[in-house]
């Protein structure tokens, strides 16, 4: 993503393009390790190097990574009958992974339509309205009902992420997660509660 302004619609100095950088780190996101969307000195200066061919002289080039807001879903489902419940709980699992992931992710677990079609990673400084969570979950083969719905947050820096580790998390009291334009989402790790109905 390439912009003109810093968070807060702050305009960057004339003559100045910020380049947002997300790496193609899928297999690391597809297991739930963060530290693949790390953005370091040696690929923001060959990301550089390659645009300083097409910029014009008087314009100076920022590379950087996005910032990254980790989303926690904390979902219980009741699982259709003769459906195994385990086999539910990694199907849901895997598409709220793929769902809220700033790549698209290749899980064969995740079933036909149950993304939105042609989805291809979170966009930039989309929001997420906690009502999609349930509709996506309905869609998941052997899912009966949703029966309830939880969301927390907290910052990602992808460079300090340790595998596992959950931090400082912030329950999503509104009904819609917004960050701003500079902003990606991406998945920790959810909680899929199988009960009964």
């Amino acid at each position: 993503k390439c912009r003109t302004t810093r968070a807060g619609d702050e305009r960057l100095p004339p003559g100045t393009v910020e380049v947002l950088v997300v790496p193609a780190a899928s297999d690391s996101l597809s297991v739930g390790d963060l530290r693949g969307l790390h953005v370091d000195g040696t690929l923001a200066q060959t990301v550089e190097r390659h645009l300083d061919r097409y910029r014009l002289l008087t314009t100076v080039l920022h590379v950087r990574e996005p910032r990254y807001l980790g989303v926690k879903v904390r979902v219980e489902v009741v699982p259709a009958e003769y459906s195994n419940p385990e086999v539910v709980r990694e199907r849901v699992a895997a598409a709220l992974r793929s769902f809220i992931s700033p790549l698209p992710l290749d899980d064969d677990r995740v079933g036909e339509g149950v993304l939105p079609p042609e989805w291809s990673g979170w966009p930039f400084g989309r929001g997420l309205y906690v009502a999609e969570i349930p509709s996506l979950v309905q869609r998941v083969p052997g899912v009966k009902h949703v029966l309830d719905v939880q969301l927390s947050v907290r910052p990602v820096v992808p460079a300090q992420e340790e595998p596992g580790a959950e931090g400082e998390l912030e329950t999503v009291e509104d009904r819609v997660v917004r960050v701003e334009d500079d902003v990606l989402l991406c998945s920790l790790e959810h909680e899929v509660v199988v009960g009964e109905g």
